[in-house]
């Protein structure tokens, strides 16, 4: 297959000869029209290119044309798997996250209810509902005041 130069002063109507005949590669008759008028132009300007090496131009840039179609939805596909992949492990790590935070808070909140009961015996509903309802920084604030709390009363109080 030979080779053909295209050199920098033609490479414009070379781009405009590409967007026609994609635009019109499935109509024969304005195909062989558009290759006489790119002829003819590039000829002005003292290119001597026949049809043949037209039709191979032109294979040329509708292989080209695949190619990048063919490469944009590869790298589309990646990033859509790359994304994929990534929502997953988002998921997983917000997962593990959250049942760390939530076993903490379960943690804080049996031993917060053990100590009240050592130190007071039993508990109230209604300050075991405010345990189970509690924040983890609602149950630290309570464990400090447990320690110098006389009544349960005052480790609950809000001041």
């Amino acid at each position: 297959m030979a080779t053909i130069e295209i050199s920098e002063d033609i490479e414009e109507d070379l781009k405009h000869y590409k967007k026609l005949i994609l635009l019109i590669k499935n109509d024969k008759y304005l195909l062989s029209t558009i290759r006489k008028w790119f002829i003819m132009t590039i000829s002005c300007k003292g290119y001597n290119v026949t049809e043949d090496e037209l039709i191979i131009i032109e294979e040329t840039l509708l292989f080209e044309g695949k190619m990048l179609k063919q490469k944009a939805a590869n790298i589309a596909n990646k990033f859509r798997e790359e994304g994929k992949l990534e929502g997953k492990l988002e998921g997983k790590l917000e997962g593990k996250l959250e049942g760390k935070l939530e076993g903490k808070l379960e943690g804080q909140i049996a031993f917060l209810t053990k100590q009240l009961k050592v130190k007071f015996g039993q508990i109230s509903p209604e300050f075991e509902n405010r345990l189970q309802s509690a924040s983890y920084v609602e149950l630290d604030k309570w464990l400090v005041k447990l320690l110098t709390a006389a009544q349960i009363e005052e480790v609950f109080e809000d001041n």
